[in-house]
């Protein structure tokens, strides 16, 4: 981009970061915005070093705006019982994780997040129920959260028995079998499982994902803060906490 097309631009961000240029900018005659372009030109053009000072101070105001976003929607988690989640009552440490059933890296995870809640007792896990890969993701998560609803413990034996397969769901019957596993009713979860409830919490986690700029599985947020990619190791994920 040509340094003359910066200048609006790196002037709004000015404003942002507090360099005291004006906001009302929309008041001034075409001939005053012309002479305030060519000023602010020929100052960057003259001390280039300001135009990274600025975007050092608008890219740590971008990443205030999404820690304050993240960290709302952590609350939110935390005070929404209808989110599957287990472990500990007052924890002293939270994983959220958004996954995915049929994801490859979220099922890679398993194994050590399963460890971790087997050893420790202070630790609340949140299940955020995410599908994005396929139909058959949707209809794994709609009845997770369904099972929730009847019954938490049962959840996390249908979660543990989904994620810790090595092969891809690949329709609705192997679900079905996994939920008569559990001695549930396959007609009655269902029919919870389409119900508006459901739809609303899946709806909740989207719209959580949205505010945490989620877009992949897995995503983990370890006692607030994000871990990028899937842990490969209790230790890993241990390294997190506060």
């Amino acid at each position: 981009m040509k340094l003359r097309s910066l200048v609006l631009t790196l002037t709004a961000g000015m404003a942002l970061a507090g360099f005291g240029v004006p906001a009302a900018a929309a008041q001034f005659s075409d001939s005053q915005k012309a002479e305030i372009e060519s000023i602010v030109y020929n100052y960057l053009l003259n001390n280039p070093d300001v135009m990274i000072e600025v975007g050092e101070k608008l890219k740590a105001r971008q990443e205030q705006i999404q820690e304050a976003q993240r960290d709302k929607a952590v609350q939110a988690i935390i005070a929404n019982p209808n989110i599957p989640q287990s472990g500990a009552e007052k924890p002293k440490h939270t994983i959220i994780e958004f996954f995915d059933y049929n994801c490859g890296y979220c099922k890679q995870a398993k194994p050590h997040t399963m460890k971790l809640l087997e050893k420790r007792n202070d630790v609340r896990y949140f299940y955020l129920e995410f599908p994005i890969l396929t139909e058959v993701s949707y209809t794994a998560a709609r009845t997770g959260v369904a099972i929730y609803a009847m019954n938490p413990e049962l959840y996390v034996k249908y979660n543990n028995d989904l994620m810790t397969r090595k092969s891809r769901l690949q329709n609705e019957v192997e679900i079905q079998a996994a939920v008569e596993q559990l001695g549930l009713k396959w007609s009655e979860v269902q029919a919870l499982a389409k119900s508006p409830a459901v739809n609303d919490v899946l709806s909740q986690i989207r719209s959580l994902a949205d505010q945490m700029q989620v877009t992949g599985t897995p995503s983990f947020i370890i006692d607030g803060k994000p871990m990028h990619g899937a842990p490969r190791s209790v230790d890993t994920i241990e390294s997190f906490f506060k």
